[in-house]
């Protein structure tokens, strides 16, 4: 490709390797936002929580964070900690590593809202069979009006907080679990005001308040790469490095190819021939006239002479010796 070419096509990789950029960025941040789960502060829908996250947040009164790995990995201290959307089936059949993990993390002097909403409905255990959850923490869920949703009922070691709110300790902290949980999505948040009530309520026992994002199912993955597959953004990568390969292509290979020159033998090997040469290749059809006009340019005191009209070269050239022998003067 010529080097004009080259440079007129730079300008234009520059831009569209912003736009890619761009586009990358802006598809992640949709991407963040619309397919993250229920009950997630990246989601901006009615069911997610993004809205009660950045409440939170310009309110200024608490510090606010997120968290993508869980309360035995990553420890808070003197927090309220909240787990949205805890779905009653997962609760009711988790094992005991979740619950010493969650008392743990109580007994470290945070609070842990677990807020279980009674949307989506519910296969219930036998009667008779108490699961761990029952064993442990004295929770069991119930239907409520005949329909097979997740209503939690607690034992006597709970302390009600609220409106189907309990509070049980666990050594310098607590676990709050919180009925009918969609009370703390955009949508409740937005629209009605019991609810922020509710909200100031639970984040006003400690100066901070972390939003656990580990048990909806996003988790750190500690890598750029790890993102974009998360939010399958692997086709826009793809297609970033396929339009980076083409203009390093394109810079050290010309499109269409170029064709080859057709190597032409230099003729001669000394100054007589190659100057022989240049003569015939630049002065065809006006070698003799040339020579002439310069023999009477350099040759003031001759006489001069005139060009042949014989065509024939070894005529032509006994006309110039018959010419310079009788000095006869002519003009061209």
């Amino acid at each position: 490709m010529p080097e004009a070419s080259r440079k007129s096509v730079a300008p234009l990789f520059a831009a569209l390797c912003i736009a890619a950029l761009g586009a990358l960025i802006y598809f992640g941040q949709s991407a963040a936002t619309q397919s993250a789960p229920a009950y997630s502060t990246w989601n901006t829908s009615p069911d997610g929580a993004k809205l009660l996250f950045d409440g939170l947040r310009e309110a200024g009164f608490v510090q606010v964070f997120r968290q993508f790995k869980p309360v035995s990995i990553q420890k808070p201290r003197q927090a309220t900690v909240f787990f949205l959307g805890v779905e009653a089936y997962d609760l009711d059949n988790e094992d005991a590593e979740y619950f010493d993990s969650m008392e743990a993390a109580a007994k470290r002097g945070n609070d842990l809202v677990i807020a279980v909403p009674d949307e989506s409905t519910y296969t219930f255990k036998s009667d008779g069979e108490k699961t761990l959850l029952g064993k442990r923490w004295g929770v069991h869920f119930v239907s409520e009006k005949g329909i097979f949703a997740a209503y939690p009922i607690v034992d006597k070691t709970w302390k009600e907080a609220g409106a189907d709110v309990w509070q049980k300790p666990f050594g310098k902290g607590s676990i709050t679990l919180v009925g009918k949980g969609q009370r703390l999505n955009n949508k409740s948040i937005a629209t009605d005001s019991a609810n922020r009530k509710l909200l100031y309520a639970l984040v006003s026992q400690y100066p901070s308040a972390v939003f656990e994002e580990a048990h909806l199912g996003i988790q750190e993955s500690g890598s750029i790469v790890g993102l974009a597959r998360h939010y399958h953004l692997q086709g826009l990568m793809a297609g970033f490095f396929i339009l980076a390969a083409m203009f390093v292509w394109s810079r050290s290979v010309s499109f269409p190819p170029a064709v080859p020159a057709e190597d032409k033998p230099l003729l001669g090997s000394d100054t007589r021939a190659m100057l022989t040469e240049l003569m015939s290749r630049h002065l065809k059809n006006q070698l003799i006239a040339t020579c002439i006009s310069e023999w009477n340019r350099t040759r003031g005191h001759a006489a001069a002479i005139s060009a042949p009209v014989e065509t024939n070269a070894v005529a032509a050239y006994m006309q110039i010796q018959q010419a310079l022998k009788d000095k006869a003067k002519f003009t061209i």
